[in-house]
C-alpha cells in the first residue's frame, strides 16, 4: 500500500493495484519543444470502458467488421457493447446491427449500396468489472491511519501546498540580438600599432 494526502485529506493511494484519487487525472505533456508543459484530463465514466477504433470500407452498402483479438481479451463482448461508425465520405447514414462476441455489422440507411469507407469507435465493459457502476467510497477507511496503526510496508506520506507556487509562464522564445564577433588577429606576430609623426612648429 501507497498512499499521499495533502493538510485536507485529499490524495491518491493505491491497494492491490488500484489506484484511487479525490482529484483530477492528469497526464502532463511537452509542448512547443519542450519549453512547455501542458495537463491533459483523462475522461472519467461511471463504468469500467475500454474502448478503441478502427476503419472498415462498406461493399454494396454492407461490411462485416471483425473485433481486434487482443482487445477482445480485455472486455466482455458477450455482454451489450457500443459501436459508433462514422462515414469518411456521402451516404445516406450507417447503423450497426447483429453484433456478436468476435464482430459486427455495418449497413447503410435506407437499403444504400455505396461503397463509401467509415471510422469507427468501440467501447465494451472491463472483464471482471461489469457489474460496478459509480462504485462508493463514501465509507472508505482512513487509508492514513490504516497504515500507521498496522504497521503495514507501505510509504505514506503528506506534503503540505501552502507554499507552492504555480508554475511560470516561460520566457519568450525570441532571443536578443548578440553583437557581432571581432575577427581574429592572423596568427603569428601581433600587429604593431601605428605611431603618429607630428610635424615641428614653424619658429617665430
Amino acid at each position: 500500500m501507497f498512499g499521499a494526502w495533502d493538510a485536507n485529506d485529499d490524495g491518491c493511494y493505491i491497494v492491490s493495484g488500484a489506484i484511487t484519487c479525490t482529484g483530477a487525472q492528469d497526464s502532463i505533456v511537452k509542448i512547443e519543444g519542450g519549453q512547455r508543459k501542458v495537463a491533459l484530463s483523462a475522461i472519467g465514466s461511471p463504468k469500467n470502458w475500454f474502448e478503441d477504433f478502427g476503419s472498415a470500407q462498406l461493399s454494396n452498402g454492407s461490411a462485416v467488421v471483425t473485433i481486434d483479438s487482443e482487445y477482445r481479451q480485455t472486455v466482455n463482448t458477450e455482454m451489450d457493447y457500443k459501436v459508433f461508425p462514422v462515414p469518411n465520405g456521402d451516404c445516406n447514414g450507417l447503423y450497426v446491427t447483429h453484433k456478436t462476441a468476435t464482430s459486427f455489422e455495418v449497413h447503410e440507411l435506407h437499403g444504400g449500396k455505396s461503397n463509401v469507407s467509415f471510422d469507427y469507435r468501440i467501447t465494451a465493459l472491463r472483464k471482471n468489472f461489469e457489474n460496478i457502476r459509480m462504485a462508493d467510497h463514501t465509507n472508505d477507511p482512513n487509508q492514513m491511519k490504516m497504515m500507521a496503526q498496522k504497521g503495514t510496508s507501505g510509504t505514506p506520506f503528506r506534503f503540505e501546498t501552502s507554499n507552492v507556487k504555480p508554475p511560470e509562464r516561460p520566457a519568450p522564445k525570441h532571443k536578443p540580438p548578440q553583437p557581432p564577433v571581432p575577427p581574429k588577429p592572423p596568427q603569428g606576430k601581433l600587429p604593431v600599432a601605428e605611431k603618429r609623426v607630428t610635424a615641428p612648429e614653424p619658429q617665430k
